[in-house]
């Protein structure tokens, strides 16, 4: 991405060893959630299924019998079920025959009404049935209070682990983004001083065997063919100083001669021959490097 085109590389490493674990931990921390909280509504349920037949069987025989205060006593027994705000027991005529309720909740005084009643409780309705015949509904309302203690404490431990996680990752990170960022560092500070300097002596210290050693042993020998080129160089020139010098100094030492004395014929003709050989030598030295020149630059 562009916005991390200019990032140092401590920063990409970095970026590169937290990021994806984050979001493989919200992912997963995400899905144990929503698994959870699938999980214990199912089986708040399941409670609430089983609840309202256990009750459902225990005030038969009180509807059959038109037995109000069994009936009562029946459902006072829930009250040790924090998550029933309610229990409405309907006799054969949809009449409110015997209630239980806390938290605020009262029975509809009909089945009807208490069936059109909107609310976001956890509702149950089952038929009372004595052999064929249908003597009554029992209504058992409850809530979710224990679903929401539940899925507070799972999302804090959630949360916990998925701040644990995201340190741990970092920590990880951290170190590995030392191991890889270190040596490409190095390498970078070598090629500075390198550049800065002129100092081709100057060697990057291999640490790893992985592709970053490798790049710290191309380097090196990089630096060694350099450093060899410069000495031929400086040989090369060494050398063609001497070559240009030695006819360039019989030609002065002639010129000089012819100068200062006055020469004889013979003496003469050899001192000028002296001065057109060397002459003719150093301007073939010049056309030798002209060619040399043409082959490195590619236009011989």
């Amino acid at each position: 991405m562009a916005v991390f085109d200019n990032r140092s590389i401590t920063s990409k490493a970095l970026t590169l060893g937290v990021a994806p674990a984050v979001c493989v931990l919200v992912l997963v921390s995400a899905a144990f959630f929503l698994t959870s909280y699938l999980l214990a509504r199912r089986s708040l349920a399941r409670d609430m299924d089983a609840l309202a037949v256990v009750v459902r069987d225990n005030v038969s025989a009180a509807l059959a019998f038109n037995d109000r205060s069994t009936a009562t006593d029946v459902l006072s027994a829930l009250r040790a079920k924090q998550n029933v705000d309610g229990v409405c027991v309907f006799n054969s005529d949809g009449l409110l025959f015997a209630s239980y309720s806390t938290g605020g909740f009262h029975c509809a005084p009909t089945v009807i009404e208490a069936e059109s009643l909107e609310t976001p409780r956890n509702v149950r309705a089952e038929p009372v049935m004595v052999g064929q015949r249908r003597v009554g509904v029992v209504q058992l309302v409850g809530n979710y209070d224990d679903l929401i203690e539940w899925m507070t404490i799972q999302a804090a431990i959630t949360a916990l682990a998925l701040v644990a996680g995201s340190l741990l990752a970092f920590v990880l990170a951290r170190r590995m983004e030392r191991a890889i960022s270190r040596p490409v560092i190095e390498l970078a500070a070598v090629a500075r001083e390198v550049t800065a300097t002129g100092d081709y002596t100057v060697r990057a210290k291999r640490t790893t065997d992985d592709e970053v050693g490798a790049l710290a042993t191309s380097l090196n020998t990089m630096l060694e063919q350099i450093q060899h080129h410069n000495r031929m160089k400086d040989e090369f020139l060494a050398a063609l100083s001497h070559e240009l010098r030695t006819p360039l100094n019989a030609i002065l030492g002639w010129l000089q001669i012819i100068r200062s004395t006055k020469l004889e014929p013979e003496p003469l003709e050899r001192a000028l021959s002296s001065v057109d050989r060397n002459a003719r030598a150093q301007a073939r030295l010049v056309e030798d490097l002209l060619d040399v020149s043409r082959i490195v630059t590619g236009k011989l």
